[in-house]
């Protein structure tokens, strides 16, 4: 007689809320960056307030993120063992030392802001900057993809979902902060051209203009978790029994806050507000885009949570 062994091996969650507020915060510390960067070679300073909320924003998210790996880590102060134990085959070993760089050159990026005469040696860090960003951002979804084990992770759609929600997301706090500054709020619906300051026409010019570029990054975000969605589906069968799993255990909290609230919804409202404003460029409503960055930013928050977790339970 045959006999045939059967293990009951339980699926334990090992990363939690917390590897979810990492990619989340970093996600936003990069998008900040990138934001701020690209703005300040773009527009020549024009719009300086945007660049210097977004490059103080990028070193503290991503160090905001950093610690919550940390903490999830268990021992935070053996930290410098990353380093010493550097593992050249190892994602995890890469991901640490490029948000290192990413930080040290967040600072210092931040810190010539402050320097007037300093803006060909700050443009010059900030272009080192972007593809240890872009490292940064593509590394936070990638680091899910290589676990072959979690079907739920194992696919290329969700690497570019994390790459356009760190461009979402960092533009939505940058949008926020901006949002709830005093300037902001008192520059009210001028804008740079209406007479009003190039400082106080900056905030405006994000809640007007920035806001169609907002727009289109959400709609490729969500035809991306679209074809992400049919690839589990219409997948081998670990993909699709993954995908069900996921569904039964956290489906209603992420279709209702991570996609509905923090994508459906943001659209619609800005959708609206384009229309509305349309042949009125002085409008920008800053009420309708902090209701909008809040929602996306929470959205994107739960969207991490549900994929970390969920994706650990098959």
């Amino acid at each position: 007689m045959i006999g045939v062994i059967t293990y009951n091996t339980p699926h334990l969650i090992y990363w939690d809320w917390r590897i979810a507020a990492d990619l989340f915060l970093g996600g936003i510390g990069v998008g900040a960056y990138l934001i701020a960067v690209i703005n300040s070679l773009v527009y020549r300073d024009r719009y300086a307030r945007v660049s210097k909320v977004g490059a103080i924003l990028a070193p503290l998210f991503v160090i905001a993120g950093l610690g919550f790996l940390l903490l999830e880590l268990g021992h935070p102060l053996r930290m410098w063992r990353t380093i010493t134990g550097f593992n050249i085959s190892s994602p995890l070993s890469w991901g640490g030392l490029f948000q290192t760089l990413m930080i040290i050159i967040g600072i210092m990026y931040a810190y010539l802001w402050t320097k007037p005469n300093a803006v060909k040696l700050r443009n010059m860090v900030g272009v080192i900057g972007i593809p240890i960003a872009l490292v940064v951002g593509g590394y936070h979804g990638w680091l899910l993809t290589i676990i072959k084990a979690r079907p739920l992770w194992n696919t290329g759609p969700s690497t570019i979902t994390a790459l356009l929600s760190f461009v979402i997301t960092g533009m939505a706090a940058i949008l926020l902060i901006l949002c709830l500054l005093p300037k902001a709020r008192r520059a009210g619906v001028g804008a740079a051209g209406d007479g009003g300051s190039q400082e106080s026409g900056s905030a405006t010019w994000m809640i007007r203009d920035f806001r169609h570029l907002l727009v289109g990054a959400m709609i490729v975000q969500g035809l991306t978790f679209f074809i992400w969605w049919i690839s589990l589906y219409y997948g081998s069968a670990d993909a699709h029994a993954a995908l069900l799993v996921a569904n039964a255990a956290l489906g209603p909290l992420f279709w209702s806050v991570g996609i509905g609230a923090g994508l459906v919804i943001p659209i619609g409202l800005q959708l609206m507000a384009v229309v509305r404003d349309r042949g009125r460029p002085e409008r920008a409503h800053t009420p309708l885009t902090i209701l909008t960055t809040v929602l996306i930013l929470v959205g994107a928050f739960v969207f991490r949570y549900a994929v970390v977790v969920a994706g650990q339970l098959c």
